[in-house]
């Protein structure tokens, strides 16, 4: 009869577990814009980027780059990235607008390139609510230059952290058990 109670228990937590996911995918279904992780001077590319980001190069992996340029086609797609509903300056230049990936991986870092510097932005669950692959962009931390492309790139985590998710993964396994 314990053993039943427990199973009980156990399905109720899973329950729990999914209910929260799925709320946390609804509420991230409305775009955000990433986290400033800083300006650089010149060109993005996963070596750059790591170099400026300061982790290992091999951590780092372009997952898409769209090229756009005066007078933007919109939406402008390429690799599974698609920029779309562009703010235009009085250069007929985009400085804003969405992003929206679908190809393989997860958008981690989105880089947009303007005049002679590019900001790269996080996006983590936390902050999207579970990595949705899509959110906002703009040239405000480049004095609203228009863009010239935007990159998106994926962080490999660290091996620390995915050994602590591991281990707390099987210690509420454990505990479910006993």
């Amino acid at each position: 009869m314990a053993r039943s109670a427990a199973c009980q228990k156990a399905g109720f937590i899973l329950w729990l577990i999914a209910m929260a996911m799925i709320f946390a995918q609804a509420a991230s279904a409305a775009r955000v814009e990433g986290t400033l992780l800083g300006v650089f001077p010149g060109n993005d590319s996963a070596s750059q980027l790591a170099a400026d980001l300061g982790v290992p190069s091999g951590d780092v992996a372009l997952l898409a780059k769209v090229d756009i340029g005066a007078s933007p086609p919109d939406p402008a797609s390429n690799d599974g990235l698609m920029l779309s509903n562009y703010t235009l300056n009085g250069g007929n230049e985009a400085v804003s607008g969405w992003w929206d990936y679908t190809g393989v991986g997860t958008v981690t870092v989105l880089v947009v390139k303007a005049g002679n510097q590019y900001a790269a932005y996080e996006y983590t669950s936390l902050l999207t609510g579970g990595m949705m692959n899509m959110g906002l962009w703009d040239t405000s931390d480049l004095n609203n230059k228009g863009v010239s492309h935007v990159s998106a790139y994926s962080l490999i985590p660290e091996p620390a952290s995915a050994l602590l998710l591991g281990l707390g993964l099987i210690g509420l396994a454990a505990r479910a058990r006993g």
